[in-house]
């Protein structure tokens, strides 16, 4: 649920849910409490309508982003997130710069773990098929 594509997903299903009989179940995967805390009130206000729209929600820390280990955190979003992926059916989409950071994280995570993964870069638009398919 992070500002961008994130957050740009979301709305995204939510559009295709309106149009098409869709089954998505939407859970936001929340890094810690106070996600937004430095964010303008427009981006708040439409982060918390987001969440409201949102079968469920899970705060991978109940600390403020420093208490709960700053970016130590936001990679145990990213495990948390690639460990929900179990099902022969169930995968991923990365939309990706191919540049460090914390999508390559997430890539990282999903191949520890041999997940299945569609990664889009945006830069070269290109996709690529990932993990166990």
């Amino acid at each position: 649920m992070a500002l961008g594509v994130d957050t740009a997903a979301v709305e995204i299903i939510l559009g295709l849910k309106d149009k098409y009989p869709i089954e998505v179940t939407l859970t936001a995967a929340v890094h810690c409490i106070n996600q937004d805390a430095k964010w303008n009130n427009l981006d708040k206000q439409k982060y918390h309508w987001l969440l409201s729209q949102c079968v469920a929600i899970k705060f991978v820390s109940n600390l403020p982003y420093q208490e709960a280990g700053g970016i130590k955190c936001l990679n145990a979003r990213n495990r948390w997130i690639v460990n929900q992926i179990k099902n022969a059916h169930d995968m991923m989409i990365a939309i990706w710069d191919g540049q460090p950071g914390g999508t390559a994280n997430f890539i990282a995570e999903a191949a520890k773990l041999n997940r299945r993964v569609i990664i889009y870069n945006w830069v070269t638009n290109t996709y690529q098929k990932f993990g166990n398919w």
